[in-house]
């Protein structure tokens, strides 16, 4: 990715790509993503920790569902992607969105009563609020996410 915003790898015993969760040179965990549609899990932990996967190096934290389309968001050179990978937000990873000036969560409509959960918990902390999106923000380009996300989505 562009800047050296994400360490992403290839593992070629479970044929996934690897997302590395990293804050600058400390390594933490790794999310993989199969490339087919016949191994389950389709993403897959190879750690324990809970941090958040986060691409870039921006104070607006967009929310998303997973690595890819954090590296998406991060694509922009607007806003920092951070991958929630699972349901609930945990005390480490609130920690870690605190350190945004703002946050987003951009979930599919699908996961909406999802999204407004973390708003709840997330709303008293730090600025927050929701972008309902069609489609994940992966499959967009930089200019589109960022029409989007700014709610010129016509």
């Amino acid at each position: 990715l562009q800047d050296r915003l994400a360490k992403i790898l290839y593992d070629p015993k479970q044929n996934r790509t690897v997302f590395v969760v990293q804050d600058d040179s400390q390594v933490y965990d790794a999310i993989g993503r199969s490339f087919s549609n016949k191994v389950l899990p389709k993403w897959y932990r190879y750690g324990n920790s809970s941090k958040l996967f986060t691409c870039g190096h921006h104070d607006t934290a967009i929310l998303v569902e997973d690595a890819a389309s954090a590296c998406a968001v991060a694509a922009t050179n607007l806003y920092s992607g951070i991958a929630i990978l699972g349901t609930n937000i945990s005390p480490l990873q609130k920690q870690q969105l605190m350190a945004f000036d703002s946050v987003t969560i951009a979930l599919d409509k699908d996961a909406s009563k999802m999204a407004l959960n973390h708003l709840r918990r997330l709303r008293s902390l730090i600025k927050t609020r929701i972008v309902f999106i069609e489609n994940d923000l992966k499959n967009y380009m930089p200019r589109r996410i960022i029409e989007i996300l700014r709610g010129e989505d016509r």
